[in-house]
């Protein structure tokens, strides 16, 4: 079953193309419900950028737990703290923060099993110096065994990569090997997915 983790607006045509293009699961940033069609089920999807250690604690604390939720370190304090808070699902690396993802980084996520997560629509709009950084950075944590998300960051149903391709442009761009870029939308993310279910299915019948 593949799942995209990471989509901005779950608009209905964004719903619907990710159907035709056989997705199950997929989490959204406009989502506070979980969204739920005869093709796949669309859960909320919370990201959080934070500077300061205290910042991304109180940020945190407001959140319910049935969000995919997936920090983004501005900050190498952040970057640390982040890979052992339970709450924190993923840990997202883009152009904003690609030098805080070194060994040190590596070692603290692995240590604590805690994904990184990339997002397709930010890696194709880096630029050489930027690919190059992205490069040598995903493909030392593939060597580390860091577990791999990757995320379409699709704002528009046009932005909505058929699963193949997404392996594709992992494999190539960046030499992720295919059953790794397979896992990365697949198994990967259905270790949390799943996680999110059962506390939706919960808190569903506690209301009723």
């Amino acid at each position: 079953m593949f799942i995209d983790v990471n989509v901005a607006n779950c608009t209905g045509d964004v719903l619907e193309a990710a159907g035709r293009l056989h997705f199950k699961f997929i989490a959204c940033n406009d989502l506070r419900e979980p969204v739920e069609t005869r093709s796949l089920v669309a859960i909320p999807r919370l990201v959080l950028k934070a500077t300061s250690v205290t910042e991304l604690k109180n940020m945190l604390s407001t959140q319910g737990g049935i969000a995919y939720t997936a920090v983004t370190p501005l900050s190498l304090q952040t970057a640390r703290w982040s890979t052992h808070d339970g709450r924190v699902n993923v840990i997202m690396m883009n152009d904003e923060n690609i030098e805080f993802f070194d060994v040190r980084q590596f070692r603290a996520m692995k240590t604590y099993n805690k994904p990184l997560e990339i997002s397709l629509k930010s890696l194709l709009a880096l630029d050489d110096v930027k690919r190059g950084q992205a490069y040598r950075r995903i493909n030392l944590a593939l060597r580390m065994n860091i577990p791999l998300i990757v995320g379409s960051g699709a704002e528009y149903w046009w932005e909505l990569y058929h699963p193949r391709a997404i392996i594709s442009l992992l494999k190539i761009l960046y030499d992720v090997p295919e059953p790794v870029a397979l896992a990365s939308i697949t198994a990967r993310p259905y270790q949390i997915i799943s996680g999110k279910l059962q506390l939706i299915r919960g808190k569903v019948g506690r209301d009723e």
